[in-house]
C-alpha cells in the first residue's frame, strides 16, 4: 500500500464525488491483498491521517427498537437507510452520518459534524438532520419514527482474523 499516493481526511471529504459513491468491501488472505495492492491504477489513493494510514474509530449505529433499517437492507429493500456517528479516535473527530441508495446501486452519504460526547445518543440537531433523507426514502412522517442506539463498535473491541485483510473500495462510478 505504501506504493499509492494518499489522500487527506479533509480532502476525501470535501470531495464531493466520493459522497454519492459506489462502496464495496472485499475480505482476502493477506498474500491475495498483496497482490491486489500490487496490481491498482497508478491513480488509486489511499487514506492517510497524520502520517498514519491505518485509522482508530468509533461508530454507534441508530435504528428503530423493531430494527427497520436493518430489515429495509437485509430484505434489499432500494430504499432504505443507515444513520451512525463515526469518531476517529486519533484525531477525535465525529460525525453523524446517513446514508441512503441512490440510483444505479450508488451509496448516497451526507454528514453533519458531531461533538465526539454526544456519539452514542441521537441530539435535536441530529434528529432534525436525520428526518429530511428519512422522508426522502418515503417514511411516513420520518419525525415520529424513534431512533435509538442499537449496535456500537469500540475501541476495545477485536476481532481477530489471521492473515485476512477487509479492502474498502469508494468510487464515483460502478467500474
Amino acid at each position: 500500500m505504501n506504493h499509492l499516493e494518499s489522500i487527506s481526511l479533509d480532502r476525501l471529504t470535501a470531495a464531493a464525488v466520493l459522497q454519492t459513491r459506489v462502496d464495496r468491501k472485499y475480505i482476502l488472505r493477506a498474500d491475495e491483498a498483496e497482490t491486489v495492492l500490487a496490481g491498482l491504477d497508478a491513480g488509486t489513493r489511499t487514506l492517510e491521517i497524520d502520517g498514519q494510514r491505518a485509522a482508530n474509530y468509533e461508530s454507534v449505529y441508530f435504528d428503530t427498537p423493531e430494527l427497520l433499517s436493518c430489515r429495509m437492507a437485509a430484505t434489499g429493500r432500494r430504499r432504505r437507510f443507515k444513520l451512525r456517528t463515526r469518531s476517529y479516535v486519533d484525531t477525535a473527530e465525529s460525525y453523524l452520518e446517513m446514508k441512503t441508495r441512490g440510483a444505479r446501486g450508488t451509496t448516497v452519504k451526507d454528514w453533519l459534524p458531531y461533538l465526539a460526547d454526544d456519539r452514542d445518543a441521537l441530539t435535536r440537531d441530529g434528529r432534525e438532520y436525520a428526518d429530511a433523507p428519512l422522508d426522502g426514502i418515503g417514511i411516513p412522517h420520518p419525525e415520529d419514527v424513534y431512533l435509538v442506539p442499537t449496535l456500537g463498535t469500540d475501541d476495545g473491541a477485536v476481532l481477530r482474523l489471521p492473515r485476512t485483510v477487509i479492502i474498502e473500495t469508494k468510487s464515483g462510478s460502478r467500474i
